[in-house]
């Protein structure tokens, strides 16, 4: 198995995944009907691994699989998660001449194993396409008045260094995840996260908070941004 359906086995998040075929690859054939897709490609003895007895790209060829058969915004993501878990750059320079190597070669020097779920991922490939908006750093420390520290998902400095502007992709699931790991209700999540974006606003950083429709309506999330970092006066008004 391999491709989308080996990503589900493996556990490794899809940004929007078309599901509706089961994938395989194959030396010595390919060929795509109904359920199935066959591809046909030649795997090193390091891309197949064994999962409960089921033969499946490993977790490097899996990601660049995904990759070059997606959108650039799914590749980012798929090697971000590649990142995270396992070794990515050789099994990507071997791919240089399959199908799909234009989309994982733009997508390849994007990916940071830093990036911590789809929606985070799917967020900087598009910031990457916004006119005017500079790339922010990940997973930024701030210095709150207390002397305690918090995260921000993104991050974009002044000359001095200093942050001035967070950016947060606020997804319903980051909810649902908080609360069965903490075991706190949904409203006492969502309590102290406004006293933390509280906190950080009392600091004089600037909190911009966007969601999935702000990601499929790239204008809006731009606008947003736009807004908070001329506020800072990191870009110009």
């Amino acid at each position: 198995m391999s491709h989308n359906s080996a990503a589900v086995l493996l556990d490794m998040p899809l940004l929007a995944p078309d599901l509706s075929q089961v994938h395989f690859s194959a030396e010595l054939t390919g060929r795509a009907s109904g359920p199935a897709h066959v591809h046909e490609a030649r795997l090193a003895a390091a891309d197949v691994i064994q999962l409960d007895g089921i033969s499946v790209t490993s977790i490097a060829r899996t990601a660049c699989d995904v990759a070059r058969f997606g959108s650039k915004h799914q590749a980012v993501n798929i090697l971000d998660v590649a990142l995270r878990t396992g070794v990515l750059y050789e099994v990507a320079g071997r791919a240089r001449r399959h199908h799909g190597i234009r989309t994982l070669r733009a997508a390849l020097p994007l990916a940071d194993a830093r990036s911590e779920s789809v929606g985070k991922s799917y967020s900087r490939s598009v910031i990457t396409e916004l006119v005017g908006i500079p790339a922010p750093d990940l997973q930024v420390a701030i210095a709150l008045a207390d002397g305690s520290q918090v995260r921000g998902d993104f991050g974009w400095r002044d000359r001095s260094g200093r942050i001035r502007v967070i950016g947060e992709f606020d997804g319903r699931f980051k909810y649902r995840h908080d609360t069965f790991r903490s075991g706190m209700a949904p409203e006492e999540i969502v309590y102290a996260e406004k006293l933390r974006e509280d906190a950080i606003r009392a600091s004089g950083v600037i909190v911009v908070r966007w969601t999935w429709d702000d990601l499929r309506h790239p204008e809006r999330l731009r606008a947003k941004l736009l807004a908070a970092l001329r506020m800072a006066k990191l870009i110009a008004a």
